[in-house]
């Protein structure tokens, strides 16, 4: 059984996090990437609950492809939204396909993967994920097997529409991930610039209703 991967909190009202990894073969995986939670919008991300208003539940996407992996998958929560923030370990350009889904497959098997919630948006992105095939760890995958829960249902106490974050697998150059919700409600995904270095995020924003 894997470690659970350590936690850093950064909600105003100090949620813990903690996600814990399923069962690898020996030898065991090296220290996996911790999967943490934001507050706050990154700088120059910020939006009121009026623009949040003009949201729509169109799909959307955007074209790319970055060989930086996904090494991180967060969590957090602003006035009118929640936010699932996918970061890369890089500055490449990523592209990305978000949509409402009766229900997520996992690629190349097509296993269903069922979440929380009464709605379900499918997240695929086409950049390799931390730990596979051609990666700098080997064949250990960052985020378990396929259908392992990022974050439990404690972990997401507090928030308005999320109800689960699940990885689907990676196939043919993609990372898919399932966001399950309360609600269909409108959403915004985008790509931005961490501040501090760069590198590229993926950013879902759900709106509270």
């Amino acid at each position: 059984m894997r470690g659970a991967r350590t936690t850093v909190v950064f909600l105003v009202l100090a949620v813990a996090v903690g996600v814990a990894a399923g069962c690898r073969a020996a030898p065991p995986p090296p220290p996996s990437p911790i999967m943490t939670t934001v507050n706050e919008p990154a700088p120059g991300d910020v939006v009121g609950c009026e623009e949040v208003g003009r949201w729509n539940t169109d799909g959307q996407a955007s074209e790319g492809h970055s060989g930086d992996e996904i090494y991180d998958v967060r969590i957090g929560q602003h006035d009118c939204f929640d936010r699932v923030v996918f970061d890369l370990g890089g500055k490449a350009d990523v592209g990305f396909a978000v949509r409402y889904v009766a229900q997520v497959h996992a690629g190349g098997s097509g296993e269903p993967m069922p979440v929380a919630g009464d709605a379900v948006l499918e997240v695929v992105v086409t950049a390799p994920v931390s730990g596979y095939p051609g990666g700098e760890d080997g064949d250990v995958d960052a985020f378990g097997r396929s259908g392992e829960l990022l974050y439990s249902e404690g972990q997401l106490v507090g928030l308005t529409n999320l109800r689960a974050v699940r990885f689907a697998g990676f196939f043919e150059s993609r990372a898919t991930f399932a966001i399950g919700l309360r609600d269909e409600v409108p959403f915004r995904a985008f790509i931005a610039l961490d501040d501090e270095d760069g590198h590229r995020t993926l950013i879902v924003d759900i709106a509270h209703e």
